[in-house]
């Protein structure tokens, strides 16, 4: 989410509680990540709950407008992952028939 909230012109309240989530989150996964008594999978399923989790209560933090401007970010951040993915796949060799 580090990339999608650039350029949003965060409050100081605003980047408290971001960091606050981030804080309490990271602990959160550091004890998911030390629970012996979870398999792989659990600890996986656990991990992706926190963070959505996160994510839902950072975004709540925004403004209408910071929200509609952090979409807008995703989707670039989004299309430029594409773009470098493609560039690094090797051509497709076409069937031949």
């Amino acid at each position: 989410m580090h990339g999608a909230i650039e350029g949003l012109n965060l409050t100081d309240d605003q980047k408290a509680g971001m960091k606050k989530i981030r804080e309490s989150t990271k602990a959160q996964l550091d004890a998911v990540s030390k629970d012996e008594s979870l398999t792989a999978v659990q600890q996986e399923a656990k991990i992706h709950q926190l963070r959505h989790s996160a994510r839902l209560q950072m975004v709540k933090l925004l403004t209408p407008e910071q929200r509609q401007q952090m979409r807008a970010n995703v989707r670039a951040l989004r299309a430029s992952r594409r773009e470098k993915q493609q560039q690094q796949q090797p051509p497709q060799a076409q069937p031949q028939g």
